[in-house]
């Protein structure tokens, strides 16, 4: 799209998957969008329209400074060599300078699209020349997060410490001179009441004016040990809490979800986030970054059929289709643009292994509630309504099954909906050896799933239910039409020469009257 330009169209995406063994019991999905990359959305304008069309004129951004060039050529590699322009079927002599901005936009596409569903995810390069990994759908843990903000659930309220310096009880100095030279052992304190020997490169001295040589006061502790019995005075006059503390808690966790809304997706500089929470107006971020215009997901159908020689009645071979219809539509454009649609194919990932909260349930008590079950006052009350999620909980064969996998919201486990795969087809481990009967099932697991990036994207996939393990598992055929209406100009329609116009201006007179 050009700047000025407007689009109206509709595309038709006929999707095959070649043939596989048997028909596959979980499905295959594939999710079609469209997206308009503003030319704007190119991080060498910085967002600003002013430096925008400054390029766009050929004029320096600054007074006295260089000249950001509107496009930005390279030369095109050999045929076949860069999978971007291999996909879209783009052709030119090889070495030719061609305009980088459909690679481009393609990155910028899937940077945004990683920067909306993780953190963790690295951002592609704007010159990266491969296919990017397709995003998992996998909606069931699409709540679970690797980390959360606990002040935006508790809050934080500040303490007034009125004694800068607090007394200190069971730790002194001896007015004798006993003690000991070289290295020294510590028994000390540690949290829940345990104790630890820590070895120090000082000794007690000898003498009382030294300021290794102290005296602490010690207690019992675990294992017959003594421990340090030291304590501080907060009593008197040393810690309290104001209500204007109290107060600015509440509306600090106010602000932080306010904040909340705007960090992260569309809006990447802090210092615009800080003018949002101040109640500033800021120029419009529509078109800083791409742009959904569309967005259809279907699920491919399958058939079967056998051979028809008789030696091979009982051979069979599954096919598949699936079909998608895109209606694009854009407003008249003052930037332009590229438009891209793009196909994502991949099955259901099912986490067959997942522990199923009911049957793992004990006994185990929790005051007068099970511990293991909701209780409907225990949780009102709860001020951090968050679980902790296992490993084990996500896969049962997990290596370690007690670490943590992330974060969910409080009984996260009781609104799941994981899949039961058994019978003939059960797999107790992820990687098991071959068996014939789970060729029915294309299952794309990793060994020790964990929030990783692998969790968000499919880096790999094996191929193994297809009759044909090293081709590509997919085709596809695009057809349609799309409408550009903008300033451009366009000439008359054009005829075949046949010498009419000289013909008639022969009879033409020519001689013209002098005025005197």
């Amino acid at each position: 799209m050009l700047r000025e330009d407007a689009l109206r169209g509709a595309i038709s995406i006929n999707l095959e998957m070649l043939e596989t063994k048997e028909i596959l019991m979980n499905p295959v999905n594939a999710r079609v969008t469209a997206w308009l990359v503003p030319w704007l959305a190119d991080p060498r304008f910085e967002g600003s329209e002013d430096q925008f069309n400054r390029s766009w004129a050929g004029r320096a951004k600054i007074n006295g400074g260089a000249t950001v060039p509107f496009f930005e050529t390279h030369a095109m590699p050999a045929h076949g060599q860069d999978p971007i322009y291999k996909a879209l079927g783009m052709h030119a002599p090889v070495g030719a300078q061609v305009n980088n901005w459909y690679r481009k936009a393609y990155n910028l596409i899937w940077n945004y699209r990683a920067a909306n569903r993780s953190r963790h995810l690295d951002e592609r390069l704007l010159d990266d020349t491969s296919l990017a990994p397709a995003f998992w759908q996998h909606s069931r843990f699409a709540h679970i997060v690797p980390d959360f903000d606990d002040a935006m659930f508790e809050g934080e309220v500040a303490l007034n410490i009125v004694e800068q310096r607090l007394p200190i009880s069971g730790i002194g100095v001896p007015t004798v001179a006993v003690g000991q030279s070289g290295p020294l052992q510590v028994r000390e304190t540690m949290r829940g009441g345990d104790a630890q020997v820590t070895n120090y490169g000082i000794g007690m001295s000898t003498t009382t004016s030294s300021p290794n040589f102290f005296w602490m006061r010690g207690v019992s502790g675990p294992g017959g040990y003594f421990v340090p019995d030291i304590y501080a005075e907060m009593q008197q006059g040393g810690v309290t809490i104001s209500l204007a503390n109290l107060e600015l808690a509440k509306k600090t966790q106010a602000f932080a979800r306010l904040r909340q809304q705007f960090e992260g997706h569309d809006i990447d500089d802090e210092w615009l986030v800080d003018m949002l929470m101040s109640g500033l107006s800021i120029p419009d971020m529509a078109l800083r970054h791409p742009i959904m215009i569309a967005d259809r997901t279907v699920r491919f159908g399958q058939a079967k059929r056998y051979a028809t020689d008789a030696g091979n009645l009982d051979e069979s071979a599954v096919s598949g289709a699936a079909r998608v219809n895109l209606n694009l539509r854009v407003p008249q454009l003052r930037t332009g643009g590229v438009v891209m649609v793009l196909v994502e194919i991949l099955p259901d990932q099912l986490f067959e292994r997942q522990a199923d909260p009911f049957f793992m349930t004990n006994d185990e008590r929790q005051g007068d509630t099970f511990k293991h079950l909701p209780d409907a006052l225990r949780d009102t009350l709860d001020p951090q309504p968050v679980d902790i999620v296992l490993n084990k909980e996500i896969d049962t064969d997990h290596a370690s099954p007690n670490g943590r996998f992330g974060y969910a919201p409080m009984n996260w486990k009781w609104n799941a909906s994981g899949p039961k795969v058994g019978g003939k087809f059960l797999r107790p481990a992820a990687n098991t050896s071959f068996d014939e009967a789970r060729q029915r099932i294309w299952a794309v697991e990793q060994v020790n799933p964990g929030l990783t990036q692998d969790f968000y994207i499919c880096r790999s996939i094996h191929t193994k239910p297809f009759l044909n393990e090293v081709g590509d598992p997919f085709e596809y055929t695009a057809m349609g039409n799309c409408v550009l209406n903008g300033l451009t100009q366009f000439g008359a329609g054009l005829i075949e020469a046949t010498g009419n116009y000289d013909k008639v201006a022969e009879k033409a007179p020519v001689d013209r009257i002098q005025a005197e």
